[in-house]
C-alpha cells in the first residue's frame, strides 16, 4: 500500500515487542484498566536507500493476544 500511495517500498524494518503496563490513554481506548498488562510493538521501516519511511507503535491488550508465525525454509 505504501508503494501505491507514496511511491515507497519497505525493504527492511526493526521491530520490538515489549510487555508494558497500560498507559491511561491506551487503557481507555482498549477498554482495560490503567496499568493492566499490554504488549507494545514498535516498528521502524526503511526503503531501499535505508531511508526511514514508517514509524509504527501498536498496543495490544495482554488478555487478547495471539501470535501466528509462518516459517519457511529458504
Amino acid at each position: 500500500m505504501l508503494d501505491l500511495v507514496y511511491g515507497v517500498v519497505p525493504v527492511s524494518a526493526n521491530e520490538a515487542i515489549s510487555t508494558v503496563p497500560a498507559p491511561p490513554r491506551e487503557a481507555v481506548l482498549l477498554g482495560t484498566d490503567t496499568g493492566a498488562p499490554m504488549l507494545s510493538t514498535w516498528r521502524h521501516s526503511f526503503d531501499e536507500f535505508d531511508q526511514p519511511i514508517e514509524w509504527v507503535i501498536s498496543w495490544c491488550r495482554g488478555d487478547r493476544v495471539n501470535f501466528v508465525v509462518h516459517l519457511v525454509k529458504r
